[in-house]
């Protein structure tokens, strides 16, 4: 919801919703939303790819 309300409004954004849906290793401690150091490499690699192929 959050990257369709962003769309609408023209905002640039990166979306990690597939990314993390898909993956089968755990990438959030269990106590909290936090990523563990799973879920932050794949959103830094994500966060770079997007930079590499934008800028």
């Amino acid at each position: 919801r959050l990257s369709t309300a962003l769309n609408e409004r023209g905002v640039k954004h990166i979306s990690m919703y597939n990314d993390f849906s898909v993956e089968k290793e755990v990438l959030y401690y269990p106590t909290d939303t936090h990523w563990n150091d799973t879920g932050t490499k794949l959103g830094a690699a994500k966060l770079i790819k997007y930079l590499r192929e934008n800028n």
